[in-house]
Formats: C-alpha cells, structure tokens, sequence
C-alpha cells in the first residue's frame, strides 16, 4: 500500500481513522506501562503485572481461581518480564510461596489477584 493510497483510504474512510487511533493508543498505554515496570518494579512486581494482565485478556475464572493458560516457554516469559530464565523462576516461586498463584504445567493458577496487585501498586 503507498502513502498516497493509504492517504486517499483515511480520507475516504472515516471509521478507519478512528480504528487506527484506538489501536495506537492501545499500544503506547502498553508501551508506557511496561517502561513504567520495568523502571519502578521488581522481578515479581514486573512479573505480577504481566500475569494480572493475561488474567484479564484470557483468564478462566474457576473455583480455585484465574487460570490462565501459558503458550510461552519460560526464556519467552522471561524476556517479556526483562529478566533471565532463571531469575523468572525464582520470582514464579516467590510468588507461589507468598500463595498468590500456583504453578502448573502450561497453567498459571492465580490464587489471589489481591496479592499480586499488592506486588504491582
């Protein structure tokens, strides 16, 4: 697409603008968000954030809790976390151990959302 098409689809197509906005927006909310984690955060304060927000876009709320199912091997979730492999581990283990989440193979089990906002804010 060239400029002068994409130009001549924006000023023929009004909702186009709107949708494009929307989606930028969203992505400097979340680019300004993970700046702010990793500036202010911890390991497991970086990493709560970032399982509070899978909960929210694709949790399974159960009687145990949030679970949420993990595509991502470790080194991928440690890299969206700004951290090692090892390190995200021990900070998964950390927060298990405080029994905010439990650990299982390919799930996240959120036990206490309240716990690990307390880890974000």
């Amino acid at each position: 697409l060239t400029r002068e098409d994409f130009l001549k689809q924006l000023t023929e197509h009004a909702g186009i603008v709107t949708k494009i906005i929307t989606v930028i927006g969203r992505r400097l909310r979340n680019a300004n968000g993970n700046i702010e984690s990793l500036v202010f955060l911890d390991v497991c304060g970086r990493l709560a954030r970032i399982m509070l927000d899978m909960a929210e876009e694709s949790g399974v709320q159960t009687d145990e809790g949030i679970e949420i199912r993990v595509e991502h091997k470790r080194t991928d979730l440690a890299n969206l976390v700004g951290t090692t492999r090892e390190t995200l581990i021990r900070a998964l283990k950390t927060l298990e151990q405080m029994g905010y989440i439990k650990i299982r193979k390919n799930t996240f089990l959120i036990v206490s959302t309240t716990g690990l906002k307390k880890r974000v804010y």
